[in-house]
């Protein structure tokens, strides 16, 4: 495992390509998880904490494994899981990619949040 810290996007670009699993194993609550998204769009499966942001964008067993803040025998068996190709073998199926991709699309996003402001203007 190797951690690169801050990349350009292009790298990050590079990185996420060629990788067959994102573990985000965070300690506190993500906001979002914007790794998570930038992996799920690309095909390659996420094993994150299963609080935060995370656990609202990660479907567990279909984009990705949830587990528990901390369980670090959670991580490893989701991890020896995808390496072996009982879960997820080929990365993610194109229906999920598809699906989270129109789900956290921005234009898509903005529209939602104007309606939203708009109807809370309107009431």
């Amino acid at each position: 495992m190797t951690f690169l810290g801050w990349l350009e996007p292009a790298a990050i670009e590079r990185e996420i390509a060629s990788a067959w699993v994102v573990a985000a194993p965070s300690l506190w609550p993500e906001p979002l998880g914007l790794v998570a998204l930038e992996a799920m769009v690309r095909g390659v499966p996420v094993i994150a904490s299963s609080v935060g942001g995370f656990a609202e964008i990660i479907e567990d067993g279909v984009s990705g494994v949830l587990v528990k803040n901390g369980d670090v025998a959670a991580l490893a068996e989701g991890l020896i899981g995808i390496l072996d190709g009982s879960r997820f073998a080929g990365g993610l199926p194109p229906d999920v990619i598809r699906r989270v991709s129109d789900r956290h699309d921005l234009p898509r996003h903005i529209a939602r949040m104007r309606s939203t402001f708009t109807e809370v203007a309107a009431a």
